[in-house]
C-alpha cells in the first residue's frame, strides 16, 4: 500500500519544496506566470494586537498573542532576539519574529488600521493615522505611538488627541507641558504594574484641559505608596470636564500647590481602588464641581479648598482648608468632615459608623451645614464655632458641645434616640434642642458637666416627663435665660442648677452670669 504524506508522521521523511531553504520566514509557495512553483513574500501577515514600543516589555505574553515592534531604540530583554520593525508572535517560551519586506500588510486590532511597511517603517494605508495626534492649523495630524513622544513634541496651545486604548506596562511618568490640553476621546489609558507617578501637570497660571476619558493607575507593586493617578502642582489651572482617575497607588489625585488656594481643578471623577486607610487624595488648591470616592482611604484638605463636590468617603482637614457647598456620603469607621481649624459652609453630611462633623480647633468653623450620624453625634463641638446649622441622630445625641471655647449659635440639634444637644462646658445660643425619642431621657438639651451658658433656646420633646434642660447624673451648675419648651410638663429638670444670677432690666436686657 501506497504511503500517504498525511501518514507520515515523522518529520525526517517529509522531503521540501527546492526553494524553501533561501526562502523568508513568512514566505509561501505560488505558481507564476510560466506555471513553476517558486516562493513569494507573504504580504499580508497575521493580525498584531497592537504596535508597541520594543524598547518596553512585552504587553502580555499568552501563547499566540502577536505584536509588531513599531517603535522604540532599542529592544527591551524581554522580547529575546527580534528587532524593531518586526512581527513576533509568542509561543510559550519565546518570542519569534518574521522581518517585513517592503509592502508587507498587517492589521492592528487596537488602532483598528491597516499598516504597512515601507522598508523602514510602519504606517496606516489611507493616509498617517495613529493612537495619539497632534493636529496643525490646517486640520492635518501629526501621529504618535506613545504619551511620552506626543509631549516631547507638543507645543504650547496644542492638544494631544487619543484614538483608541492605550496599556502600558514600563516605568511611565507623562509629564504635561504648559499649555498643552489632551482630549482622550473618550478612550483608556491604563499603566499596569508601576510605582511610578502616572500623570503630572505643572505651570504658574496656565489653562489647560484633560477631558473627555478615563486613567487608571493599577497593581502597583507598592501597596499603597505606588505613585500617584494625577499630580497637579504650582498654580495650574486644569479642566477636567468628563476625565475620570482611577488609582490603586499612594493617591489618586495629588493637588499640592504653590500655597492654599493656587491653581484649580474644575470637574473630573477620582477614584481611589487601592487599601490604603491612610491620606489618598491631597488638596491644596481649589478643586470646584469633582466626584471623588476615598474608598478605603480619607481625603487630606489642606487648602481653600473644596468647593461644590460630591464625596464618597471622609475627609481631614488642617487650619488653611475650606469647604463650600459639598456632599459628603461616608461608610467608613472615621469621621465623615473633620475640621481642624477649617472652616465649612452649606455642607451636607451623612455619615454611617461615626460622627458626622466633628470640630476640633478653637478657629474651626462650621456654616449652614447638616451633620447626620447612625451611629454617632451629628456635629461633635469640641472646640470651635457652629452657625445656623443642624445635627441630627439615630443613636445619640444630635449636638455635643464639649470644651469651654465650643460655641453654638442659631442650630438645632435634634436625635430619635436621646436628648437634642448635649452641653458639657461652652455655649448655646438662640438654638433649639429637640427629641422624638418617647423617653424621660429624651431631653431637649442634656448637661453633662458645669459652667455651660444656654441663652435664649428652646427645648423640644415628646415625653412629658422629659425637660427641656435636664443635667446628670449628678447636679449641675448652668447659666439659663430665656429658655422656652414645648411637650415636657416641668420646662427645667431638677439637676440643672441655673447659677445665672443677674436679671433683665426693663427693656429686657440681660447680662449672662
Amino acid at each position: 500500500m501506497p504511503i500517504l504524506h498525511k501518514n507520515i508522521t515523522n518529520a525526517t521523511d517529509i522531503h521540501n519544496p527546492k526553494w524553501l531553504s533561501t526562502a523568508n520566514n513568512g514566505d509561501y509557495a505560488w505558481k507564476n506566470e510560466k506555471g513553476e512553483l517558486e516562493s513569494t513574500d507573504e504580504i499580508v501577515l497575521p493580525a498584531a494586537l497592537n504596535f508597541v514600543d520594543a524598547s518596553i516589555a512585552p504587553p502580555t505574553s499568552n501563547n499566540g498573542d502577536i505584536y509588531i515592534l513599531s517603535s522604540g531604540g532599542s529592544v527591551n530583554a524581554g522580547w529575546g532576539s527580534v528587532a524593531v520593525g518586526d512581527w513576533v508572535r509568542y509561543d510559550g517560551a519565546l518570542w519569534n519574529s518574521i522581518t517585513p519586506q517592503k509592502s508587507t500588510l498587517c492589521y492592528d486590532e487596537t488602532a483598528d488600521t491597516l499598516n504597512s511597511f515601507d522598508g523602514s517603517a510602519w504606517s496606516a494605508i489611507g493616509g498617517a493615522s495613529g493612537i495619539l495626534g497632534i493636529s496643525d492649523a490646517s486640520g492635518a495630524y501629526t501621529y504618535y505611538t506613545t504619551y511620552t513622544l506626543a509631549m516631547a513634541a507638543a507645543s504650547s496651545g496644542d492638544t494631544i488627541e487619543q484614538f483608541g486604548n492605550i496599556t502600558e506596562t514600563g516605568n511611565v511618568t507623562i509629564t504635561i507641558p504648559d499649555e498643552v490640553s489632551i482630549n482622550m476621546n473618550g478612550y483608556t489609558y491604563t499603566l499596569d504594574g508601576s510605582d511610578n507617578d502616572l500623570f503630572i501637570k505643572n505651570g504658574v497660571g496656565t489653562k489647560t484641559k484633560f477631558i473627555n476619558g478615563t486613567i487608571i493607575k493599577q497593581n502597583s507593586p507598592t501597596p499603597n505608596g505606588g505613585g500617584n493617578g494625577l499630580t497637579v502642582t504650582q498654580s495650574a489651572e486644569l479642566d477636567c470636564t468628563g476625565l475620570t482617575v482611577i488609582s490603586d497607588g499612594t493617591a489618586v489625585l495629588n493637588f499640592n500647590t504653590t500655597s492654599s488656594g493656587q491653581g484649580l481643578i474644575t470637574k473630573g471623577n477620582f477614584i481611589y481602588n487601592g487599601t490604603n486607610t491612610g491620606f489618598i487624595s491631597f488638596i491644596e488648591g481649589r478643586l470646584d464641581n469633582a466626584f471623588i470616592n476615598t474608598g478605603t482611604g480619607i481625603i487630606r484638605v489642606t487648602g481653600d479648598g473644596l468647593y461644590n463636590s460630591t464625596i464618597y468617603g471622609a475627609i481631614a482637614t488642617t487650619s488653611a482648608a475650606v469647604l463650600k457647598n459639598c456632599i459628603i456620603n461616608n461608610t467608613l469607621a472615621s469621621v465623615g468632615l473633620t475640621l481642624s481649624g477649617a472652616k465649612a459652609y452649606n455642607c451636607n453630611v451623612y455619615s454611617q459608623s461615626s460622627n458626622a462633623i466633628f470640630l476640633n480647633n478653637a478657629v474651626s468653623e462650621c456654616h449652614n451645614s447638616i451633620g447626620k450620624s447612625d451611629s454617632g453625634v451629628g456635629i461633635y463641638i469640641d472646640t470651635g464655632k457652629t452657625y445656623n446649622s443642624t445635627g441630627i441622630s439615630t443613636t445619640t445625641v444630635g449636638m455635643f458641645v464639649n470644651q469651654t471655647d465650643a460655641e453654638v449659635s442659631f442650630c438645632t440639634g435634634e436625635s430619635s434616640a436621646a436628648s437634642g444637644f448635649e452641653l458639657r462646658v461652652g455655649n448655646i445660643f438662640n438654638s433649639l434642642g429637640k427629641s422624638t425619642y418617647n423617653n424621660a431621657l429624651g431631653h431637649g438639651i442634656y448637661v453633662g458637666n458645669n459652667n455651660g451658658t444656654v441663652s435664649n433656646c428652646t427645648g423640644i420633646t415628646v415625653n412629658t416627663s422629659a425637660h427641656a434642660i435636664q443635667a446628670g447624673p449628678v447636679n449641675r451648675n448652668v447659666k439659663i435665660s430665656n429658655l422656652k419648651g414645648k411637650g415636657m410638663t416641668t420646662l427645667i429638670g431638677d439637676k440643672a442648677i441655673n447659677i445665672q444670677t443677674n436679671t433683665a432690666d426693663n427693656f429686657g436686657n440681660l447680662l449672662i452670669g
